[in-house]
């Protein structure tokens, strides 16, 4: 949505914005079947004071860390224990986030792996990528999956149950589509098939040309 906002909508006139605005507050908040309510409107501030306790966790530890020890790793330092995020939202808040809220957590998991880079008011807003060209720290899908479930199920739905597998097929740009996926079944039956028509077609002309010669 970031670079829809960004390459886009941001250079439409404002004529277009109204109309554009005119018809999304018509469409209703709930548009998923699984959703019970808006996206934003999931979790609630965290009064409790965000203090570090306990034992220290390194980031480079060989076991594997569960979501709450992923997030503390690497989200905690902007978007905070509590997931208030900034004073002024430069660094949005976890809690009442459409992000969070969403029945799919794609969009989570995408912003995970790539990160975010755009300009807002002249003002560049950056969150660093997890994925494969981190720059930062590279998280597997284990990881990831972990943290989306953890960052889901404290500050929004809490029902997205993502699997290392869910990951990796994120990462690779989503499920491929029926076609992509048997295009090679289709062409080879495909092909079968017009060879099987090209017979039928050979053995009626042939048996045409044998009646005549026999009349």
């Amino acid at each position: 949505m970031a670079e829809a906002v960004s390459n886009s909508l941001s250079h439409l006139s404002d004529q277009d914005l109204h109309d554009l605005a005119r018809y999304i507050k018509q469409v209703p908040a709930i548009n998923d079947r699984h959703d019970s309510r808006p996206r934003d409107q999931y979790s609630a501030p965290v009064v409790t004071t965000d203090l570090r306790s306990g034992e220290t966790i390194r980031v480079d530890r060989p076991i594997a860390m569960d979501g709450a020890a992923v997030y503390d790793n690497n989200c905690a330092s902007c978007h905070g224990g509590d997931g208030n995020g900034s004073p002024d939202q430069h660094i949005p808040s976890l809690y009442n986030n459409s992000v969070i809220g969403s029945a799919q957590a794609n969009n989570l998991v995408m912003t995970i792996l790539n990160g975010v880079q755009r300009k807002i008011d002249g003002q560049e807003v950056f969150m660093p990528s997890f994925g494969d060209k981190s720059l930062v720290q590279h998280l597997s899908d284990k990881d990831i999956a972990s943290l989306a479930n953890y960052v889901t199920g404290r500050f929004g739905r809490g029902d997205a149950h993502l699997k290392a597998a869910d990951i990796a097929t994120i990462r690779q740009g989503g499920a491929k589509p029926f076609l992509v996926r048997y295009i090679s079944v289709l062409m080879l039956t495909g092909g079968l098939g017009f060879l099987l028509v090209l017979s039928l077609i050979y053995r009626f002309f042939k048996k045409t040309d044998r009646k005549s010669a026999q009349s």
